[in-house]
């Protein structure tokens, strides 16, 4: 549950736009939470065998979201993946450790204490645990995170935000896994349709326009959503940021009052007013599919 240096974004869960090979989220549920501590625990299905899996895991600088990590790059990070190895962050002029491993079974166990994100200033004590079994289809993934501390903490409050983004980091992991390693898919494939994106000028006609305005261009506080604008804001990241950002902050005052068809269906818009290719699907308002989904800038 990292975050950028000085103010944190939530992302979501990275993973694949082949729905063949889009790992399944089988359970997330908070499994425990008081003032002085939590458990929270996500059960992925992943079609890949557990070797595979584990590769991916031991890769967090190929699926890790870049807004929670300190320096604002998942590439810095790196993950010795045996006993007392680091899960580490290094970039130019800093460093930071996420967690240390507890223990490494290859393609059953992984274990590492940390305190992650805002988690480690509040000096609170966190293991991850990730368990690998091989199923018929592949491999089940069973994703752990226990934090404690004292009843001064008052940890109870922060519980369901942790639930979500620990679903949302691992859960990149397991597309990874699924998906062979490849990592990521583009904007520049195609990722939505022209009838997907009509639906989303509808939305956007009925309840952003009046601050956004009818060319996207913004006004006063209401920022760009076209050109550069938006490439400053959103590039490097995917779908899911920009899903999650629409979801959590609009329309104003009324955050979250869309169905999710309708904000994925901006997102959609967002990206033909942007110039971005159409494809022969729409874009699914399933967090996990959208966070694989990478915006890059127009070639």
């Amino acid at each position: 549950m990292q975050r950028t240096n000085p103010t944190p974004t939530r992302v979501l869960l990275v993973a694949l736009t082949s729905l063949a090979l889009v790992p399944t989220l089988a359970s997330a549920e908070l499994r425990s939470s008081a003032a002085d501590g939590f458990l929270v625990e996500h059960t992925f299905e992943i079609p890949a065998p557990p070797d595979a899996a584990w590769r991916a895991l031991t890769q967090p600088e190929s699926y890790w979201p870049a807004d929670h990590t300190w320096s604002g790059s998942a590439e810095n990070l790196s993950l010795d993946a045996k006993a007392g190895g680091c899960f580490c962050e290094l970039w130019d002029g800093g460093s930071a450790e996420h967690g240390r491993v507890l223990m490494a079974q290859p393609g059953k166990l992984l274990r590492i204490r940390g305190s992650l994100g805002p988690l480690q200033e509040m000096a609170v004590a966190g293991v991850l645990g990730i368990a690998l079994e091989e199923t018929e289809t592949g491999t089940t993934a069973v994703v752990t995170y226990r934090v404690s501390g004292d009843s001064t903490h008052d940890l109870t409050g922060i519980a369901p935000v942790v639930d979500e983004v620990i679903g949302q980091q691992l859960g990149g992991f397991a597309a990874l896994a699924a998906s062979g390693g490849s990592g990521p898919s583009s904007v520049l494939g195609g990722v939505y349709t022209e009838l997907q994106a009509a639906r989303g000028f509808r939305a956007y006609r009925g309840v952003c326009q009046e601050c956004h305005k009818s060319d996207l261009g913004g006004e006063d506080m209401a920022p760009g959503l076209v050109g550069v604008a938006f490439s400053f804001r959103w590039r490097n990241k995917t779908l899911a940021d920009i899903f999650t950002s629409l979801k959590t902050t609009m329309p104003l005052e009324r955050a979250g009052s869309l169905t999710d068809q309708a904000y994925v269906d901006l997102v959609a818009f967002l990206l033909s007013k942007n110039d971005y290719p159409t494809g022969d699907d729409e874009l699914a308002p399933d967090e996990a599919l959208l966070a694989g989904i990478k915006v890059e800038s127009q070639p």
